[in-house]
């Protein structure tokens, strides 16, 4: 694997996520986690003293999302590529969990659609990140996948 094509996937992505996540669910969807049902989520407070677990899932999905990536990487255009991977991590990162999270918590609809859409913004963003740190490259070779 090249380490230096991977190390700079993950932070780019993970600063793109971090970033979208913070002008998304941060900025533009702030009145609308306002409303939640009181209790439903941590007050400013309590979120800022659990911030650093948000930022170290944000670090884990980038380290797993890159290194996926790097192993299923094609040789077709980069930028088509990354929205199909983005539209990928939207539907495993995001979908399924809001789902399931629906279902069985209380969650107002509003903030579920929002919240997933948003989601899907950032997810997006970040495969064509890292499929456009991956461009003019063949990832890693697939013989070498049993010794990579």
């Amino acid at each position: 694997m090249n380490l230096k094509r991977y190390s700079l996937g993950v932070v780019a992505s993970f600063v793109s996520m971090m970033v979208l996540g913070y002008l998304l669910h941060g900025m533009a969807l702030k009145s609308t986690y306002a409303a939640a049902p009181a209790g439903m989520l941590r007050s400013d407070a309590d979120f800022g003293a659990h911030f650093h677990w948000l930022a170290l899932g944000y670090l884990i999905f980038a380290l797993a999302a890159t290194w996926i990536y790097a192993y299923g990487v094609e040789n077709k255009p980069w930028l088509a590529q990354g929205v199909r991977y983005g539209l990928a991590l939207w539907a495993l990162g995001t979908l399924m969990p809001n789902f399931v999270a629906f279902a069985v918590q209380p969650w107002p609809r509003q903030i579920m659609i929002k919240g997933t859409l948003a989601d899907l913004v950032i997810m997006v963003v970040a495969g064509v990140i890292i499929a456009g740190v991956y461009k003019n490259s063949a990832g890693i070779p697939r013989s070498s996948r049993a010794t990579a």
